[in-house]
């Protein structure tokens, strides 16, 4: 695990769908940036972003939210969620948990990493290696390119949540 590498905070800026490949799509925006990288994310994963995006509660517990609490009633905490590299077409993520016998490193897909992330406010990142890696193809540097890509994709409709 390489620690001497720049990681970019980012945030959740808007969740839609890839109508080329008929997924959803997570869009993280570097905080005081430009640059944006699109992550392709299974449908439950971004029911689960969109439900707390929308601040909503679930009729049912998610898997996600069993996970956080499995962490807080082990005594732990998540502190930080780093995106750290793209691999045959995939993000991973490394979940950084925090409590008293120290700091526990786990390594997951970047969809479930964000959304837990997103339930324990806890902050995101991607390595800047990522952005190297994935060049433009994976990512919008200006924001009406990101613009022009939201309006012209269809939203996300999640039962009685609808985005835009």
């Amino acid at each position: 695990m390489n620690t001497d590498c720049m990681l970019v905070p980012v945030e959740v800026t808007s969740l839609t769908l890839d109508s080329t490949v008929s997924s959803p799509v997570v869009i993280l925006t570097e905080v005081g940036g430009r640059r944006t990288l699109s992550i392709l994310v299974g449908h439950l994963e971004a029911g689960a972003i969109a439900i707390k995006t929308l601040n909503a509660d679930s009729d049912k517990p998610l898997t996600i939210d069993l996970v956080k609490l499995a962490i807080e009633q082990l005594g732990g905490r998540l502190t930080r969620t780093v995106i750290f590299d793209y691999v045959e077409n995939a993000f991973m993520a490394r979940l950084f948990i925090s409590s008293k016998a120290g700091t526990t490193v786990i390594e997951s897909r970047a969809c479930d990493a964000i959304a837990l992330a997103m339930r324990c406010d806890g902050g995101i990142f991607i390595e800047e290696a990522v952005f190297d890696k994935c060049g433009q193809a994976r990512f919008f540097t200006e924001p009406n390119q990101i613009k022009n890509t939201i309006t012209s994709s269809d939203t996300i409709d999640f039962g009685k949540y609808h985005l835009e």
